[in-house]
């Protein structure tokens, strides 16, 4: 059984990323307001990308520690975010 773990940085950056588009959202729920559909289209597209990144992040760590080890896994793991 695997347990694969973020870390605080990662959640605090989806965190930001759900509490900021969840804003814009909440702002269009209005019927009347010009931009109702796109609250939809929006919101999916929200949860397809947060659901897509974890699972990114989570296989690239365990590739990284399937190749190269525990010891390298958090300095190339962290690089390699920010990059993104």
């Amino acid at each position: 059984m695997l347990i694969i773990t973020f870390s605080s940085k990662h959640f605090f950056r989806l965190f930001m990323f759900y509490k900021r588009n969840n804003q814009i959202i909440t702002s269009k729920r209005n019927p009347k307001h010009p931009y109702f559909n796109y609250y939809y289209s929006c919101r999916l597209r929200m949860y397809v990308w947060m659901y897509i990144s974890m699972h990114f992040v989570n296989l690239w760590k365990l590739l990284l520690y399937y190749f190269k080890g525990l010891h390298v896994l958090e300095t190339s793991f962290t690089c390699f975010v920010n990059l993104l």
